[in-house]
C-alpha cells in the first residue's frame, strides 16, 4: 500500500515520512534556509516538533558560548569574528617572517648538522613543520636534506633516490610514506639516529 497525501488545492504526495493528525502537534515550524533550483523552483529547509525545538536549544547555547568566549552581545559575535581572523592572519604572518630568518641562520651553520657517509654529504636536522619545509627550500644541491618533525619527515636530494630511501625506511621503520626521486615525505615517528643507521 502506498499513502497519497493532499493539501487541497496546494500539492499532492506519496508520503515520505510522519504525518500529524492535528497541525498543533507540529509545536514549531523553522525554516533553515531556502535556495533558488531550476529556474522558479525554491528548495527549503526546515525542522520541526521536536527537532525544531531542539535546534532553538543547540543555537541558543551555541551563542551563549561565543558570547562567553569573545566577551560580547550578540550582535558582536560576527565583528569578532572578524577581528579573530585579522589577528590570526597576522600572526600567522609574523611566524612566517621569524620562521624564514631563523632558517637562513641554520643555513649559515650547516655544518653543525653535516655528517658524510658512503661519499654523500647529509644535512640532518629536528625541527618544527614549518621550519622543515622553509629550510628545505635553502639548502645547497650538494647536500641531501633530511628533516624530521614529531610524525613525520621529509628528504631532499640529487645524491640519492629519495623515493628508494624512505621504502627502506618504511621496511626497517613503523612508517609510510613515498615521494620521486628527488624529493620525498613520510609520516611516522623516528630518531635522526635511526636514520644515520640506515644510510
Amino acid at each position: 500500500n502506498v499513502r497519497i497525501v493532499e493539501i487541497e488545492d496546494l500539492d499532492m504526495g506519496t508520503c515520505a515520512g510522519y504525518h500529524v493528525e492535528n497541525t498543533c502537534d507540529i509545536k514549531i515550524f523553522k525554516i533553515l534556509h531556502f535556495e533558488k533550483i531550476k529556474g522558479n523552483y525554491t528548495r527549503i529547509y526546515f525542522v520541526a516538533g521536536d527537532r525544531a525545538i531542539n535546534d532553538y536549544i543547540f543555537k541558543n547555547n551555541l551563542i551563549l558560548n561565543l558570547n562567553k568566549e569573545f566577551s560580547c552581545r550578540d550582535y558582536e559575535i560576527l565583528n569578532m569574528l572578524d577581528k579573530s581572523k585579522s589577528e590570526k592572519i597576522e600572526l600567522e604572518n609574523e611566524l612566517k617572517s621569524i620562521t624564514n630568518k631563523y632558517c637562513e641562520l641554520l643555513k649559515e651553520n650547516l655544518t653543525s648538522y653535516t655528517i658524510e657517509k658512503n661519499g654523500v654529504k647529509y644535512v640532518l636536522l629536528k625541527e618544527n613543520i614549518n621550519v622543515i619545509t622553509e629550510l628545505v627550500k635553502l639548502i645547497p644541491e650538494e647536500f641531501t636534506f633530511i628533516g624530521i618533525w614529531n610524525k613525520g619527515g621529509l628528504i631532499s636530494s640529487k645524491n640519492i633516490n629519495c623515493n628508494l630511501f624512505i621504502k627502506k625506511l618504511s621496511n626497517v621503520l613503523n612508517i609510510k610514506g613515498g615521494g620521486k626521486e628527488d624529493r620525498g615525505n613520510f609520516k611516522g615517528e623516528l630518531t635522526l639516529d635511526e636514520i644515520i643507521n640506515l644510510l
